[in-house]
């Protein structure tokens, strides 16, 4: 599963790649989006990809651990 977010503040319409976001840190519904994978049994790997040149020309290991963190949500089992 890919998963990457989009900043509320530009229209669908003109959305582009580089206008890509990190997990959990625009408006896609990602917690919806991964309780309905779970639903169907989605046991599958979660990455991510940088977008933006922010994060394409930013420090490595900054960028690096703003997607870690941004992604760990994403990433724990929920206990029974």
């Amino acid at each position: 599963m890919h998963f990457h977010d989009v900043p509320k503040a530009i229209p669908r319409e003109i959305l582009v790649g580089r206008d890509r976001i990190p997990p959990s840190q625009g408006v896609i519904p990602l917690r919806k989006v991964t309780a309905a994978l779970s639903r169907i049994g989605y046991t599958g790997n979660l990455s991510t990809e940088l977008f933006g040149a922010q994060y394409q020309n930013g420090n490595p290991q900054t960028v690096a651990q703003l997607y870690y963190k941004a992604l760990q949500p994403f990433c724990g089992r929920e206990k029974p």
